[in-house]
């Protein structure tokens, strides 16, 4: 059955399509073309917007793995610091650096997975699924608006170059020690002086790129404060 539903996964929180009501098959490679490894525990669970018990029993099982997790009985002094290829380990430490990698990877994931899942856990109140494809046009909405951003970044740096192009011909004709290195900050500043000196037509050109990157920094700036804003109420 096509889903027309997506829901959020009770474990690891990605988005993800509900054939028959139940998070898709997420999480995974495929190996060689073929064959799904490394699935996430929530696959095929309800997605967490209806339920929080397969995310809470996993929380109380993480706990519980936590507190009994036992380091490895040699201290990891003279081998914390090397690498477990390292030619200078012996077997022994070699085992022994094994033994605390597995032990601190364990204990980190596990302490990640309880930190993340506390908060959510407590806070869950059942949520209305979303459409596949209302969420397919906010995903479109989105990709427009960032090329959009990124577009206008484009154009805003162009005419910072163009204008600093215009300011460094004035430099090459009038004699410009008494000013600082060009920047958009003061090109009025050499505008001004080669109007001073005669040179109208290029104080002109800084004066027009001046202008135009002054509107493609607030266009850039606009965009990027309502690109946010709509982010940010997209994840609220």
């Amino acid at each position: 059955m096509k889903a027309t539903q997506i829901g959020t996964c009770q474990i690891c929180g990605s988005v993800q399509k509900l054939p028959n009501g139940r998070l898709a098959k997420h999480g995974y490679t495929v190996e060689y073309g073929w064959g799904f490894n490394g699935v996430c525990n929530g696959s095929e669970k309800l997605p967490f917007e209806i339920s929080k018990e397969y995310a809470e029993s996993a929380w109380s099982s993480s706990k519980t793995s936590l507190e009994n997790l036992v380091s490895p009985s040699e201290e990891e002094y003279g081998v914390e610091w090397r690498s477990i290829s390292s030619p200078s380990l012996t077997e022994a430490q070699r085992t022994l650096k094994k033994q605390w990698n597995e032990y601190n990877q364990t204990k980190q994931y596990l302490s990640e997975f309880i930190r993340f899942q506390t908060p959510r856990c407590f806070a869950w109140t059942p949520q209305p699924l979303k459409d596949v494809s209302e969420e397919a046009t906010k995903q479109e909405t989105a990709k427009v608006a960032t090329r959009n951003v990124r577009a206008l970044a484009r154009h805003r740096d162009d005419t910072k170059r163009e204008l600093i192009r215009s300011v460094e011909k004035i430099e090459k004709v009038v004699d410009c020690y008494d000013l600082s290195c060009a920047t958009t900050a003061n090109a009025h500043k050499f505008a001004d002086l080669a109007r001073k000196n005669g040179e109208v037509e290029l104080a002109n050109e800084v004066v027009n790129n001046l202008a135009a990157f002054k509107a493609a920094k607030s266009a850039h700036a606009e965009a990027t404060a309502a690109y946010e804003t709509d982010k940010k109420a997209a994840l609220a």
